[in-house]
């Protein structure tokens, strides 16, 4: 994919990047799975697989604004933040701009009292602000849509490295069903700290914050609110 000029049947002069926008589903080695409810997995894409599509396909003419912030309290303690974020592309000598919210749960150290950092919870606000402007343009839309190729089970999922890396381990993963070895959540969640280098400590406070449910613990992990 790169961004010489083609012309699209309504004769609308766009880049082949661009174009692949339209066109293209997202390349599996650019997608990520996260572990939902139910058993279930959720496809997503990093924050710097936007950011290199965008300016791959606007040739890095593109602003991104971030306002209107603010910090919900559950019980007096605050539980999340949400953010405006505002994306505008240069085409054709025209602007294009797309605004979506952003929101983040907030960590809290063992004392379940003091915030780890509420700077970090609006900055990966601002990441989901920008990844949801970006699919409104089509970056990652197949993500998004309930009936694509990816959500339909057409495209196979690649197996979990946590998974693997624990049956290379030949460490105990969890409990066998019906002859099916299946990793519990707490063991997946440990094993998404170790895969993304953070030390104990931290994702000890990981799990605190989130009232000690590994499910929900891996989702603040990488930084995504489940619906």
């Amino acid at each position: 994919m790169d961004n010489k000029l083609t012309v699209t049947p309504d004769h609308l002069a766009i880049t082949e990047a661009q174009f692949a926008i339209l066109t293209q589903a997202t390349d599996p080695s650019d997608i990520r799975y996260r572990q939902g409810r139910g058993g279930r997995k959720f496809p997503y894409t990093d924050t710097a697989y936007v950011i290199r599509t965008l300016n791959l396909s606007f040739n890095w003419n593109w602003d991104f604004v971030v306002d209107n912030e603010d910090v919900f309290y559950v019980n007096e303690k605050p539980f999340e933040v949400k953010c405006r974020g505002r994306l505008t592309v240069r085409m054709a000598g025209n602007e294009i701009t797309k605004t979506q919210f952003g929101c983040q749960p907030i960590e809290f150290l063992q004392d379940k009292e003091t915030p780890v950092s509420v700077g970090d919870a609006f900055k990966g606000a601002a990441s989901d602000a920008l990844k949801k402007c970006a699919s409104l343009l089509g970056i990652a839309l197949d993500l998004y849509d309930s009936d694509s190729d990816i959500n339909t089970g057409k495209v196979a999922q690649p197996p979990r490295p946590a998974q693997d890396a624990a049956t290379d381990r030949g460490k105990p993963a969890g409990k066998e069903t019906n002859g099916e070895k299946k990793i519990d959540s707490m063991t997946l969640f440990w094993s998404e700290v170790r895969a993304t280098g953070l030390e104990r400590q931290k994702g000890i406070e990981i799990l605190a914050a989130a009232n000690n449910d590994p499910s929900r613990a891996i989702d603040v992990l990488l930084g995504i609110t489940q619906a």
